[in-house]
């Protein structure tokens, strides 16, 4: 017997399809307006959609005044169409004639395509051209609604011309009628569907388990309209009354618990089960795949409703009843109850026992009792251990499901270990999730198994931490060594031993020959020939790191041979020669666990849960740790409680402090994508309701809320900087047009100064606010200033230039008037002077100036004039140029 796939629902189906439309209902918007018209349309669908579902029919779309609906049961559609005329019918009882809501409906039935929450066929075409030929208050329906409704119900037909120029959708169309004292209540079963899970069943229960699920159907017969067994072996039953089907099945799990789990290693019914109402015919089991619930998702020992029966619940419930629904994914709910009855989640993780089914040996690489060590699968694994982290996340739910997947037939997925690829373990997918959770399991114990021998021996790290966080592969493979490991990876066993003697020769004082060796005699099962070789490796180890793994091998073994205290005292020294070595600490709680000391066990294991939270995973996994899970999952629970209740404090103050940030920024900001891109992120994380997911989101929450404080401090101490910047800049403009000797040319520059500094205060006044809206307001002043200041500075600028036009004419002018005043000088006074003495000392040259004086005079202040007011030029760009 094998568990029930779950089924894709059919892409056709027959259903029922009904169009409702209200007459005349243009001229109500046009003569009453939009408004009006758009309330009459809110009342129309307030009164008709709740009958739809009323009667299990699903709306699929409102077109303007008119409904599309769709219905399994044709004789709920017709009931339904007959009570939306009835409530219209009393509800305009009460309206004036021109506020009167009247309707037309066609109902019609067919083979119809369900997509989504859409329908699509000729059955809906066929629906809609029969509509046209309704009346107001009237129902019309095809010749197919009437053939199957037949005397069902106590309605009478009338037959519709098609007229001539009617395009006929059908060959007939009928008007319905009925009596006021037509039963209108919707005809629904509950139904009680058992999915037995007998990979988890059969072996626990033996012989015993036919007679088990005889007990299960024998106590749903009981009160049952009908039961029997499906052809995917679930088992079905049917009711009249779901609060009294509820409790009944309630009873029946405390009696199976007490009766039957007793005397099994199972910690809970191997059972899924869930109840649902229908209006369908019970005999009709198509509605099982319909469901779409997904088995797989579902735990075993625990009570689910369907979104239809709780619906029915709410309204129908007793109010003594000792128990409560709460939502389980997409429209499932899960009982719960805080009795001695159904007890929520009460095995965390129910496949340890499967996990730990097996009559061989312990195996030494995984633990598992199934296979024979030189079988393993474990030696044909290739990648570190990771999946266990991405399992991790995962909720508690979805862990199940995974486990459920991987360990119902884990022949399947021996040999796709090989190829999985390091992009496989990324993302989980339902494609992907068993084969993942089969790796994980070996990844519990990697630490024994031989792919982690080949990074122990390729690490250049000397410390055990310093190793596990270190990147693998520095080291280059090759030689004898490698040769004989992988001979004994794939078991060549004699291939293996030929590359150790010849390794001998070499390698003589290596400890990799003697840790092969070790698991060369694993492999003949010599396991005390392999501890001392493994001693032998441990002497020639040189230094922590293989000192530690090479005890980690030897306490395996005594482990193995149910040596724990020997075992112990080996993980002890690992301890002192590593005290964080949280793997060792691990083993300790495993071999603490199978000495039955649990409580020790138990406080050790919430210290390292504490310290590396990716131990979470390994406690609720391991089977090794079976014997105390009841007092194990309390534990893990109670962690996980405590992850969440933390981590959703931790997001809601994160989440306050950017809402508080985010009125401080803009959208456009950098700040505020990054602050939102976190916080999607914690709500990914917190949805996936796992104690990674919640502890990460908490140490990114509190992240985010310091980072959220800070960037605030450092966006207000910014602001308050920039003014103060800005007022230093307007100072210094202020100072300048105080002492601007041309404050004629510039008069608009002094109120604009003082405009900018009236609003530089303000903004300042505004900064020193608590508030977002005045802060946004303030960066927004000193962003206009910004660009102000800028303006301001292109006048200064000007400003300059103007004045030192003015100061190098000036002094152009003063240099001009001295040397023309110069030049006048020598001329007049000096020059005559000079040509006297001249003449005077040598009358060799009787030069006669004298006689024509003035001219001479004339040529001098003219050549003179000319070189001093170039020599004035030329002094004034020599002061540019330097300026």
């Amino acid at each position: 017997m094998a568990i029930a796939d779950p089924q894709i629902p059919p892409l056709t189906r027959k259903i029922t399809v009904v169009f409702t439309d209200i007459v005349a209902s243009s001229l109500f918007f046009k003569t009453y307006g939009n408004l009006a018209g758009r309330r009459m349309l809110e009342e129309h669908n307030k009164m008709l959609i709740p009958i739809i579902k009323e009667h299990s029919g699903l709306v699929v779309k409102t077109v303007g005044d008119s409904i599309m609906a769709y219905f399994l049961n044709p004789a709920e559609a017709i009931k339904s169409a007959i009570k939306m005329q009835k409530r219209l019918s009393q509800f305009n009882l009460t309206q004036g004639e021109d506020h009167k809501i009247r309707i037309r409906i066609a109902v019609h039935c067919g083979d119809g395509l369900i997509e989504k929450e859409d329908i699509f066929g000729d059955v809906v075409n066929v629906a809609a051209k029969i509509l046209p030929l309704a009346e107001s208050d009237t129902i019309c329906v095809s010749e197919e609604v009437r053939l199957i409704i037949g005397n069902g119900l106590p309605l009478r037909y009338e037959e519709v011309s098609l007229g001539h120029d009617v395009e006929a959708p059908v060959r007939k169309v009928y008007r319905v009628s009925w009596e006021d004292d037509v039963d209108l209540l919707p005809v629904t079963n509950i139904i009680i569907l058992v999915n037995p899970v007998p990979f988890l069943g059969e072996k626990a229960f033996g012989k015993k388990w036919p007679f088990f699920l005889q007990a299960v159907y024998s106590y749903l017969n009981e009160g049952a309209t009908e039961t029997r067994i499906l052809e995917n072996k679930m088992i079905l039953s049917c009711y009249d009354n779901l609060p009294e089907s509820l409790s009944r099945l309630l009873d029946l799990l405390v009696t199976l618990r007490s009766k039957y789990l007793i005397e099994t290693p199972l910690e809970s019914l191997p059972l899924q089960i869930i109840l649902h109402k229908d209006t369908t015919n019970c005999k009709d089991d198509s509605f099982v795949g319909d469901l779409s619930i997904g088995w797989e998702n579902l735990k075993p020992d625990v009570a689910y409703l369907t979104k239809p029966a709780y619906d029915s619940w709410l309204e129908n419930r007793p109010g003594d009843c000792d128990f409560k629904l709460v939502p389980y994914g997409k429209n499932i709910y899960r009982v719960e109850t805080d009795g001695a009855g159904l007890i929520e989640d009460r095995v965390l993780f129910p496949h340890r026992e499967i996990m730990a089914l097996g009559n061989r040996r312990e195996c030494f690489y995984c633990g598992s009792r199934r296979h024979h060590l030189s079988a393993c699968p474990s030696k044909n694994l290739q990648l570190p251990a990771r999946a266990l982290t991405q399992i991790g996340y995962l909720s508690l739910d979805r862990v199940s499901r995974c486990f459920s997947r991987a360990f119902n037939n884990p022949e399947q997925y021996n040999e796709g270990l090989a190829n999985l690829k390091e992009s496989d373990l990324q993302s989980i997918s339902e494609k992907n999730e068993a084969q993942i959770a089969y790796h994980a399991f070996f990844d519990l114990m990697e630490i024994y198994q031989l792919r982690f021998v080949r990074r122990v021996w390729r690490a250049e790290a000397t410390g055990w931490n310093r190793f596990l966080g270190a990147e693998s592969g520095q080291k280059e493979e090759g030689g004898t060594l490698w040769l004989a490991m992988d001979c004994l990876r794939v078991g060549q066993l004699e291939k293996a031993e030929h590359f150790l003697k010849a390794g001998e020769d070499k390698s003589g004082r290596d400890y990799r020959l003697y840790m092969l060796k070790g698991f060369l005699h694993l492999e003949k099962e010599n396991y005390y020939e392999a501890l001392y070789q493994f001693e032998r490796a441990r002497e020639l180890s040189n230094n922590p790191l293989q000192r530690i793994y090479t005890l980690f091998l030897i306490a395996r073994i005594h482990e193995i041979l149910e040596d724990y205290g020997k075992a112990e005292e080996l993980i002890n020294s690992i301890i002192f020669l590593e005290p964080q070595c949280a793997e060792a600490h691990y083993r300790k709680v495993a071999l603490l666990t199978k000495m039955g000391l649990y409580d020790s066990a138990m406080s050790r294991l919430k210290n390292i849960i504490l310290q590396q939270k990716e131990f979470f995973l390994c406690a609720l996994i391991d089977p090794q740790l079976l014997s105390m899970q009841r007092i194990l999952e309390p534990l893990l629970a109670g962690m996980l409680e405590e992850s969440r209740l933390s981590a959703t404090e931790a997001v809601q103050r994160a989440e306050t402090a950017v809402n508080i940030l985010d009125d401080w920024l803009e959208k456009e900001e950098e700040a505020y994508k990054e602050n939102r891109a976190l916080v999607d992120k914690i709500r990914q994380l917190m949805a996936q309701s796992s104690y990674l997911g919640y502890t990460e989101a908490e140490d990114i929450a509190r992240s985010l809320a310091s980072r959220c404080r800070q960037v605030l401090i450092n966006m207000r101490a910014g602001l308050h900087k920039i003014i103060l910047l800005y007022g230093h800049q307007i100072k210094g403009y202020e100072l300048y047009w105080k002492a601007y000797p041309l404050k004629g040319l510039f008069k608009v520059v002094e109120p604009r100064l003082q405009q900018i500094r009236e609003k530089l205060n303000y903004a300042a006044a505004l900064a020193r606010r608590d508030e977002a809206s005045l802060f946004k307001r303030a960066r927004t002043l000193v962003d206009e200033m910004a660009s102000e200041l800028k303006e301001m500075l292109s006048i200064v600028h000007k400003m300059e230039l103007i004045e030192n036009l003015f100061r190098n004419l000036r002094r152009f002018g003063k240099r001009v008037l001295i040397l023309e005043a110069v030049v006048l000088i020598l001329g007049i006074a000096v020059y005559p002077v000079i040509l006297f003495y001249v003449n005077r000392l040598y009358p060799v040259f009787e030069w006669n100036t004298f006689d024509d004086l003035w001219q001479h005079q004339k040529g001098v202040l003219f050549i003179g004039g000319i070189a001093g007011f170039l020599t004035a030029v030329a002094l004034t760009f020599k002061d540019i140029w330097r300026s």
